[in-house]
């Protein structure tokens, strides 16, 4: 989901003739991010992107759930921080 350049193209092929034009498109010249490759999308020319009701949606969508796995904190009472940092450096990565 994250690392899959063809990943808007297959969804919307109807948006993306041949595969072409998707957010890590290697035709760009200029590297842009996804984020900002979206905004350009939404903005294109003929509207087919805004006229779309799912791509938006599906858009705001990923980019939400990117950032949520990516970034996340943790609160913990001052007395059990020892204790449950000491069950987060436990934890087997092979079963998460």
């Amino acid at each position: 989901m994250y690392d899959n350049p063809q990943l808007y193209p297959q969804m919307f092929p109807w948006l993306f003739p041949y595969g072409y034009g998707g957010l890590r498109n290697s035709r760009i010249q200029r590297p842009v991010s996804e984020e900002r490759r979206k905004q350009q999308l939404l903005m294109y020319h003929d509207k087919r992107f805004q006229l779309e009701p799912l791509f938006p949606l599906v858009a705001l969508n990923h980019e939400q759930i990117k950032k949520s796995a990516t970034s996340g904190y943790l609160l913990a009472d001052r007395n059990k921080f020892n204790e449950i940092a000491t069950r987060i450096l436990s934890i087997n990565s092979s079963i998460l």
